[in-house]
C-alpha cells in the first residue's frame, strides 16, 4: 500500500514539473484574389489567389463560389481582398465558407455583403 501511495506522489510531481504544451502563437493572413461569373438564378464564380501572412507563409489558393437568387448576368471581382485573423497555421485557413449577399441593379449596381 505504501509503494502504491508513493508511486502515485511521484507520478503527479513529475506531471507538475513537465513542460506545458504551447501554441505557436496567432497568425494574420491576407488574401488577395481575382474572382469572375455569371448567373442565371444560379450563380458561380471561380478564380484565384494568394493567402500571405504575418510570420511570412504565402500560399496559392483556388477559389469558388456557388449560390442562388434572383440573378441574371455576369460578375467579376478585381484585386479582392479579404483577412483571416487568429489561425495558428495556413492548414487553419482552408475550408468552406458561408457568405450572405444582397444585390440589385440594372446598369447601376448597389452591392452588400456579410
Amino acid at each position: 500500500m505504501y509503494n502504491k501511495l508513493l508511486t502515485t506522489a511521484a507520478l503527479l510531481a513529475g506531471i507538475a514539473f513537465m513542460p506545458q504544451a504551447h501554441a505557436a502563437g496567432n497568425i494574420d493572413c491576407q488574401l488577395r484574389f481575382n474572382l469572375s461569373g455569371w448567373s442565371v438564378f444560379y450563380k458561380t464564380a471561380s478564380g484565384t489567389g494568394t493567402i500571405t501572412c504575418d510570420n511570412g507563409s504565402t500560399i496559392p489558393v483556388k477559389i469558388s463560389a456557388k449560390g442562388g437568387g434572383l440573378s441574371v448576368g455576369k460578375s467579376n471581382i478585381v484585386d479582392g481582398r479579404g483577412r483571416f485573423t487568429g489561425a495558428y497555421t495556413l492548414n487553419d485557413l482552408f475550408g468552406t465558407y458561408a457568405v450572405a449577399e444582397a444585390h440589385a441593379g440594372a446598369v447601376k449596381s448597389s452591392d452588400a455583403q456579410v
